[in-house]
């Protein structure tokens, strides 16, 4: 996981995770939204997995788990199958007891 301050790595985080609260949202907070507000943020959402990079998905990938979590939605939105190798090893990284 990265720990060091690095301003693209800020930037992405700003842009996809922290984005009108993204990463809460992507947790149950979808369900408190109204319909008008759930299109609009699957909308954004969307074109958010469309512009990403490759790149910019593999820093957040290397974070924490909010990042992580963004991370896995903007690949899947867009089925980027070239990350399914990645995701599967932070799966199988966090299999623990339950």
């Amino acid at each position: 996981m990265r720990t060091d301050r690095d301003p693209e790595l800020d930037k992405v985080r700003r842009r996809y995770v922290a984005a009108g609260r993204r990463y809460l949202r992507l947790n149950y907070g979808i369900f408190r939204l109204t319909d008008r507000e759930c299109r609009r943020f699957a909308q954004d959402l969307a074109r958010a997995a469309q512009t990403i990079t490759p790149r910019e998905l593999g820093l957040l990938l290397d974070c924490g788990w909010r990042e992580r979590k963004t991370a896995a939605w903007l690949i899947a939105i867009v089925g980027r199958t070239d990350f399914r190798p990645r995701l599967g090893e932070l799966l199988l990284a966090s299999e623990g007891p339950c």
